[in-house]
């Protein structure tokens, strides 16, 4: 383009002229170079271009590109302009051709571009989901109360540099719902006694819809949105909340349910952490694990503590809490790897 542009002269010097007709022909041939090849930069683009398209099984594209400048704005051109002007107007044609393809050119590259980016980072994205999903883990600790689940749960949590969603995950559900967080702690894992009641409704896990007949049915729901979002965010254990159903089947759900057969042990536990006597203990626990019982069997229709349910069912009375936290750390290691 450049020796076109800056020597036309040389160029066209080379191939000679009659006599007679000498200067016209070198005045057009040189404008012939400066204007109708003004744009043969475009045009290599262009050309290159539809081999590009080609290479990425594009056949139909490429063609119109190459039919555009060549056949569809060229020869049109030469004639449209030829007709409504002279000898000179016609030279215009090749640039515009040139211009005009050029700029399909960039629209075509461009889609096909983009299009290749977006397959590129849906494979990685793929690819890292992939990886995500090997490496994920989350651990749903079902429990008695007095057994120490929680404290059990939390320490696990400090040992594999996770959180550990308890009453956390009411903050979580209360925030991400604007939701009074007093509803929330007001039926947290509590369930009306009623007949009538238990058998109106229960969430289906499969179901693409769930109608809640109350409101503590759908604060439930809210709350089973929050359980999903962290298993599709963070390694992380969430205490109770029916989380080892809700999360059933999903790959690297770890789920452990946390019992004592020695009733002394919870009692013990109890009044020694919580500073009560011995029959507020016993009403507590008796109160809150029947309260836990009801919660689970009315959303999941399955028996709470059941060990059909879960991948493991531990005594934590037999080990003590360190013993069994010691030995859940060694199972979850092997669950893990």
């Amino acid at each position: 383009m450049i020796l076109f542009e800056l020597f036309p002269g040389a160029i066209v010097s080379l191939f000679g002229g009659h006599a007679n007709d000498l200067a016209f022909y070198q005045n057009y041939a040189i404008l012939s170079f400066r204007i109708y090849l003004g744009g043969i930069l475009l045009c290599c683009i262009q050309k290159s271009s539809c081999i590009f398209l080609q290479s990425i099984d594009k056949p139909y594209k490429a063609m119109f590109l190459s039919l555009m400048r060549d056949v569809i704005l060229l020869v049109p051109g030469v004639c449209i302009l030829g007709l409504c002007g002279d000898l000179y107007s016609m030279l215009w044609a090749g640039p515009i051709a040139d211009i005009g393809s050029f700029l399909l050119t960039v629209l075509f590259v461009s889609i096909e571009c983009r299009k290749i980016s977006k397959m590129i980072q849906t494979s990685n994205e793929e690819k890292s989901d992939l990886t995500k999903q090997q490496n994920r883990f989350v651990i749903s600790i079902g429990r008695e109360y007095g057994s120490g689940g929680k404290y059990i749960g939390e320490e696990l949590a400090h040992y594999f540099k996770i959180k550990c969603y308890d009453s956390e995950l009411l903050e979580k559900t209360s925030q991400d719902n604007h939701i009074d967080l007093s509803l929330l702690e007001e039926v947290d894992e509590k369930q009306k006694n009623s007949i009538w009641y238990s058998f109106a409704t229960n969430y289906k896990k499969d179901a693409k819809t769930v109608n809640p007949v109350s409101a503590e049915d759908n604060l439930f729901l809210k709350q089973v949105k929050t359980i999903e979002d962290l298993y599709n965010r963070e390694n992380c254990i969430i205490i109770g909340r029916c989380s080892d159903y809700v999360l059933k089947n999903k790959p690297g759900l770890i789920s452990i349910f946390i019992y004592s057969a020695d009733e002394e042990f919870k009692i013990k536990r109890k009044m020694d952490l919580e500073k009560i006597s011995l029959k507020k203990a016993k009403e507590k626990i008796h109160k809150i694990d029947k309260e836990r019982a009801n919660y689970y069997k009315h959303f999941t229709n399955q028996v709470w503590g059941d060990k059909s349910n879960y991948d493991l069912v531990i005594d934590s009375s037999v080990m003590g809490i360190d013993g069994t936290i010691r030995l859940l750390e060694e199972y979850i290691k092997q669950r893990i790897e």
